[in-house]
């Protein structure tokens, strides 16, 4: 993570590997990655844009997309980014 960043202040980028997770809807729980188009596909509501977002902002945008497509009501939805393919790394230090 570059100096000075906190989780939530890097995007999403293309090819990122996200942990996205309901609360009480285990079935739901998947692993995706970030395609080229900058969307990931999610079970019941398809593909959703992620790309430039931090996780909270697409955490919303698929509680959205849940409740859209009449799925879901109350979605808690939790993304975390398992892999960041996009974000440089600076390494301070002897190594």
């Amino acid at each position: 993570m570059p100096a000075g960043a906190t989780a939530e202040s890097l995007l999403i980028g293309r090819g990122d590997l996200l942990h996205v997770s309901m609360f009480r809807e285990p079935d739901l729980e998947q692993k995706v990655r970030v395609k080229d188009s900058g969307e990931i596909d999610l079970s019941l509501v398809g593909a959703v844009s992620v790309a430039g977002k931090t996780p909270g902002t697409a955490a919303k945008i698929i509680e959205d997309a849940y409740i859209k497509g009449n799925f879901l009501n109350h979605p808690q939805v939790s993304v975390l980014v398992e892999e960041y393919a996009t974000q440089d790394v600076s390494i301070l230090g002897q190594v």
